[in-house]
């Protein structure tokens, strides 16, 4: 029996919601500490990495791209996003190389030597481990998508 759209959206927005959720609780341990321009990618990074899980395991109950002509434009658009988030991740690794600690941790609070260095290693490997799982499953979902529309068009 197939589910009224009204149903269907709410449980995609329910979902997104769970996603951000989600990504907020693994930040959890760095919301107070590091500076919001280094969090906000964390918690994309984060993001994308459940809702693309998401996408991936259930892709055709998925309403966001069940439609071919939206399957074909997330297609095109992870190409993009896979790069961006490549040289952002590069960005970070320049940063982590040549910028002191403090530099990530806000102003306002103040840590001694131990506790900084340990709200940087947190923060640094949350953020390589989230970012490349988002790319790992992007490249995943890139390959789903393009059997769904080399399928299509047979």
């Amino acid at each position: 029996m197939k589910k009224p759209l009204f149903l269907r959206l709410l449980i995609e927005f329910l979902w997104l919601l769970f996603a951000l959720i989600l990504a907020l609780v693994f930040c959890y341990v760095l919301l107070g500490a590091v500076k919001n321009e280094f969090l906000l990618p964390l918690i994309f990074y984060n993001f994308l990495a459940i809702t693309y899980f998401r996408m991936i395991l259930f892709t055709e109950e998925n309403l966001l791209i069940k439609n071919i002509v939206v399957r074909i434009l997330f297609f095109m658009l992870n190409i993009p996003l896979f790069f961006a988030i490549i040289i952002q991740l590069q960005d970070f690794f320049y940063l982590f190389d040549h910028y002191d600690i403090n530099q990530f941790l806000r102003t306002d609070i103040v840590l001694d030597g131990d506790a900084a260095l340990e709200v940087y290693q947190n923060f640094r490997t949350i953020l390589i481990a989230s970012a490349v799982s988002s790319l790992m499953l992007i490249l995943i979902l890139e390959f789903q998508l393009a059997k769904y529309i080399l399928k299509y068009f047979k």
